[in-house]
C-alpha cells in the first residue's frame, strides 16, 4: 500500500473543485430563470397598470373593484389546477386550490396576485426538478469516485455494492438538520415569495404605487429569491458529495474520516475549527462533524487511517491574500497554518480581513461609487486598503461622502474649500455665522429687507450690483441650517432668504472685512478665481 498522504489532499479538492464547477453551473442556470420569471411577472404588473390605472398610479377602488374578466378568472383557474397537479409540493398553490378563492368574482388586484403566484409556480417547479436531478447525479458521481479514489490508492480493487434508483432517492430526500432540500425550496422559499408578492401588490395599491414603483419592488424581491436558490444549490451539493463520500468510505471498510477546511481566507470560524479533526464514519452527521457546516460551505472530507503516519515531504495546497496557491505540510491543520503564516504577516491578515469582509465592502463601495463619482476610489482594493489601513484618509472620506449627500451639486473642490474656510472660522477668523461653502447656485432677488435697502443706500450698492454679485459667485454659503445663501464674489458679497428669495444685507468689496478677504484667499487657492 502506497503511503501518500498527499494523494488524499490533492484528491480531495479536486473533488470539490469538480463539485463547486458544477453547482455554480446550475445555480447560474436558475438564476437565469429567476430573471426570466422576473421579466414576465413584470409584464403582469404593467398589463394591470395599463387596463386599471389612470397617469401610471392605481387607486384603491380601481385595483378591489370586480373583475369584469370572466375568461381571464376562469384561465387562471385553469392554469392552477394543471400546476396544482404537476407540483403537488406546491403549499401555495393547493391552498389557493383549497379556499374559494377562484370559485367566486375575484378583485383586480387579487387576480394579479393569483396570475403572479402562478408563475412563480411554474419558475419553483422548474428549479425543484433540476436540483433533484443534480442532486442525484452528484450523489450517484460521489460515491463511485468515492471508491475508485480508495481503490487507486490501496492499489487494488475490492467488491462493492452498486446504487440502485431507491438509494439515490434516499439520499436525496433525507432531512438534514432538520429539513430536506424539497422542504427548504417549497416550505421555505416559496412561500416566502409568495408573501413578497403579495405585500408588493396590496401595499402598492394602498399607497397608490406606480407601476415603476412596483416592479422596482419586483425586482428586489426575485433577487433575494435567486440568491436563495444558489445558497440551496451550492450548499445541497455539497451534502450530498459528502454523504456519496462517506457512504463509499463505509464500502471500502474505512471506519474514519478526516475533515478538511480550504485553507484561504474565505473559510468560516467553524470550518477552521474542525480542520485536521478526526470521526468516526458511523457517527457523520451534516452540520454537524460532516460538511456542509454552514450556507456556502466549501470544506470536505478524506479517509483515515491512524497507523499511518504523514510521509515527509507530503504537502497540501493553500492560498494567500493575492489567490496564490504554495504547498505546505499534508499534517498542517488551518490553525496550525494560521499561526505560522497568517499571523504574523501583517499584509496577509489584511488580504483575510479584506477577503472576509469583501462582500460588505463591495455594497459599500459600490454606494460610494455612485454617490462621489470620479472622486470615489477608483476599485475595491484601493477602497478596502483605505478604510483598513488609512485612518485619516478613511476619515476624510466619509467626511466627503456626508457632505456630498447634502450639496449633490458640489464636488470635492468645494468640500477642500469648507474644511479650510471651518478651520479658519474655528480661529476666530471668519464670522462664526459663515456656514457651509458649496458650489453657488445663483438666485434671483424677488425682494429687499428694508435693512438691507439702508445698507445699500448708505454704501451706494445697488441692486444692479446685487444681481451681478450673485449671477458670478464664486462660492455659496448655506447658514442656518440652509435658510439663508450668502454668495460672495471678486465685487463683493450677498445674502438672501432661501425660501422667500428676500435680500437680506449686501456690501461691495470695498467695504468687506479681513474675514471676507480671507475667504477670497482660499477661493484664489483652488483655483476659483
Amino acid at each position: 500500500m502506497r503511503r501518500e498522504e498527499e494523494y488524499w489532499k490533492e484528491r480531495a479538492e479536486e473533488n470539490a473543485r469538480r463539485v463547486f464547477r458544477y453547482s455554480q453551473r446550475r445555480a447560474e442556470l436558475v438564476t437565469r430563470w429567476f430573471g426570466q420569471a422576473e421579466r414576465e411577472m413584470r409584464e403582469k404588473i404593467l398589463a394591470f397598470y395599463r387596463r386599471y390605472a389612470e397617469q401610471e398610479q392605481i387607486t384603491l377602488q380601481q385595483a378591489k373593484a370586480a373583475l369584469n374578466d370572466p375568461r381571464a378568472q376562469r384561465l387562471t383557474l385553469e392554469e392552477a389546477r394543471r400546476l396544482a397537479e404537476q407540483y403537488p409540493e406546491d403549499p401555495v398553490i393547493q391552498k389557493l386550490l383549497q379556499t374559494d378563492y377562484l370559485r367566486r368574482s375575484v378583485s383586480r388586484e387579487e387576480l394579479l396576485i393569483q396570475q403572479l403566484n402562478l408563475l412563480a409556480s411554474e419558475l419553483y417547479g422548474e428549479y425543484a426538478q433540476e436540483l433533484h436531478k443534480s442532486l442525484s447525479e452528484i450523489f450517484e458521481e460521489g460515491y463511485y469516485r468515492a471508491i475508485y479514489d480508495q481503490q487507486q490508492y490501496a492499489g487494488f480493487g475490492q467488491n462493492f455494492d452498486t446504487l440502485n434508483v431507491n438509494q439515490i432517492e434516499a439520499a436525496v430526500t433525507t432531512a438534514w438538520q432538520g429539513k430536506s432540500y424539497s422542504e427548504r425550496l417549497w416550505g421555505d422559499h416559496r412561500v416566502s415569495l409568495a408573501r413578497y408578492l403579495n405585500r408588493i401588490v396590496t401595499t402598492g395599491v394602498i399607497r397608490g404605487s406606480s407601476g415603476a414603483q412596483m416592479t422596482a419592488q419586483l425586482q428586489k424581491a426575485m433577487g433575494m429569491g435567486a440568491y436563495e436558490a444558489r445558497r440551496l444549490i451550492r450548499t445541497e451539493c455539497c451534502q450530498v458529495s459528502n454523504r456519496a463520500a462517506v457512504l463509499g468510505y463505509r464500502q471500502c471498510g474505512t471506519g474514519r474520516y478526516q475533515f478538511l477546511a480550504t485553507l484561504d481566507y474565505q473559510t468560516s470560524e467553524i470550518c477552521r475549527g474542525l480542520d485536521g479533526q478526526v470521526f468516526d464514519v458511523s457517527e457523520a452527521v451534516p452540520g454537524k462533524n460532516m460538511p456542509p457546516m454552514h450556507p456556502f460551505c466549501r470544506s470536505t472530507t478524506i479517509p483515515y487511517w491512524p497507523d499511518e503516519e504523514f510521509d515527509e515531504g507530503t504537502t497540501r495546497a493553500a492560498r494567500n491574500g493575492r489567490g496564490e496557491t504554495y504547498r505546505v505540510p499534508a499534517s498542517m491543520t488551518y490553525r496550525q497554518w494560521y499561526d505560522q503564516y497568517v499571523k504574523p504577516n501583517p499584509e496577509e491578515l489584511l488580504a483575510e480581513k479584506m477577503i472576509r469582509n469583501g462582500g460588505k465592502d463591495a455594497k459599500q463601495w459600490e454606494q460610494y461609487t455612485s454617490l462621489l463619482g470620479k472622486d470615489a476610489p477608483e476599485s475595491l482594493d484601493k477602497f478596502q486598503r483605505i478604510k483598513y489601513t488609512d485612518p485619516k484618509a478613511w476619515d476624510d472620506l466619509k467626511a466627503f461622502a456626508r457632505y456630498k449627500r447634502s450639496y449633490p451639486h458640489s464636488d470635492r473642490s468645494f468640500f477642500e474649500i469648507d474644511r479650510e474656510i471651518q478651520s479658519l472660522r474655528e480661529q476666530g477668523l471668519v464670522v462664526r455665522s459663515i456656514g457651509i461653502a458649496v458650489a453657488p447656485q445663483p438666485r434671483k432677488i424677488e425682494s429687499y429687507k428694508t435693512h438691507a435697502l439702508d445698507r445699500m443706500l448708505e454704501r451706494g450698492f445697488s441692486a444692479e450690483d446685487a444681481d451681478r454679485i450673485i449671477s458670478g459667485a464664486l462660492v455659496e454659503f448655506r447658514q442656518f441650517k440652509g435658510a439663508r445663501s450668502a454668495y460672495f464674489s471678486l465685487e463683493g458679497s450677498v445674502t438672501i432668504e432661501r425660501g422667500s428669495n428676500e435680500m437680506v444685507t449686501g456690501w461691495p468689496r470695498t467695504n468687506s472685512n479681513e474675514g471676507s478677504e480671507r475667504i477670497l484667499e482660499v477661493l484664489k487657492k483652488h483655483g476659483k478665481w
